[in-house]
């Protein structure tokens, strides 16, 4: 089945054209698959069509793999659609964010459950990017009943066109690990805005010293909430549990502020700060890598400049991030390379004027 990607006749049906539906179907096109795709949306239909992400709008019965991307409450109905126009041999799967109550509600051997783990804050179609999920894990959930040619085939899909890296999980445990990576995350985000919000009602002034790390911190929060109440009833036991043990650890560090224990408050810190310097990077091994801090001005030109120092040079970067300053006139661009290009992407930038520090992320 895999050949089918390979001389371009692959046909596919796009179920809910948001965010992550548009940027499936776009690759998808890339790919030189045909595409068909529906959405709740006419007005989203006809935009996906006019800027040809898809071929045409609506189900495809002859499709060799449908990707339903609906918000979690629409899923199972819509897979269960989907199945029953299908032939024996296409592929169904899906984005929803918590798995294991989709696993169990559809037995169906030609279902895979699926969970890319990318997106933004930008959830319609005009955010989509058919690069959206490259080099990004894409966790697929088989199950004893997973035909070995079907996983096969969509493990293909993920990782040819998509460009991603496909994990496979069992559905409990993807939902117990994106609990803590993902959804209590999003809650965090949410209550320090609103702890923010009612405080600004009484000093209008507290937004305007919010800089770069709770902008950071709280960038989620921008996002759509309404597919979030649906998230958290379906995996609530995951993610009511990960909220005690994150309520513990304050109240931890509560106590060791009140006591004025600097040693353990350092030393609970520091183990932070490891592990956030720990965090896989998708292009290598974290050991490899270092992050190189560059002040910059908030002018028209400025980034491009500091970038054209890694270009002249031939250096790849792996990541970038800007920290804020509170005013808004400067900020810490943080940028993550290689190890071996450390002193000469540091070089470059002190003989360009900025001033630079560096450290190993391993």
């Amino acid at each position: 089945m895999v050949d089918k990607f390979v001389h371009s006749d692959l046909r596919a049906t796009v179920v809910g054209l948001g965010l992550i539906g548009g940027s499936i179907a776009w690759a998808l096109k890339e790919a030189g698959a045909f595409v068909s795709g529906r959405d709740i949306e006419f007005s989203v239909e006809n935009e996906a069509l006019s800027r040809k992400l898809i071929d045409q709008v609506g189900s495809d019965e002859k499709a060799d793999i449908v990707f339903i991307c609906t918000p979690l409450e629409a899923t199972v109905k819509e897979i269960e659609k989907e199945l029953l126009i299908i032939g024996t041999k296409c592929v169904v799967s899906d984005v929803s964010g918590v798995k294991q109550s989709i696993v169990e509600a559809i037995s169906d051997p030609r279902f895979i459950g699926g969970h890319p783990m990318a997106g933004s804050e930008q959830n319609t179609l005009m955010g989509a990017s058919p690069q959206l999920f490259n080099a990004a894990t894409w966790v697929l959930t088989p199950t004893d009943k997973t035909d070995p040619q079907s996983y096969s085939f969509l493990q293909g899909i993920v990782s040819n066109v998509f460009q991603a890296v496909a994990v496979a999980l069992p559905s409990k445990d993807h939902d117990e690990f994106v609990a803590v990576v993902s959804h209590v995350p999003h809650l965090t985000a949410a209550t320090l805005m609103t702890l923010a919000s009612k405080a600004s009602d009484d000093h209008d002034w507290l937004f305007k010293l919010a800089a770069g790390g709770f902008r950071d911190m709280t960038r989620v929060a921008a996002g759509s909430p309404y597919i979030w109440p649906d998230v958290c009833i379906d995996n609530k036991e995951a993610i009511s549990k990960v909220i005690n043990q994150l309520v513990i650890e304050l109240q931890e560090l509560s106590s060791l502020i009140d006591s004025g224990d600097k040693e353990l408050i350092l030393a609970k810190l520091q183990k932070a700060q490891f592990a956030r310097q720990a965090l896989p990077i998708r292009a290598t091994r974290p050991e490899e890598l270092c992050e190189i801090r560059i002040r910059i001005s908030d002018a028209p030109g400025e980034l491009v400049k500091v970038l054209d120092v890694a270009r002249v040079r031939g250096i790849n970067i792996f990541d970038v991030e800007i920290a804020h300053s509170v005013d808004g006139s400067q900020g810490i661009l943080v940028l993550i390379v290689a190890n071996i290009d450390r002193e000469l992407l540091c070089s470059g930038f002190l003989e360009a004027g900025y001033g630079v520090s560096a450290h190993k992320l391993g």
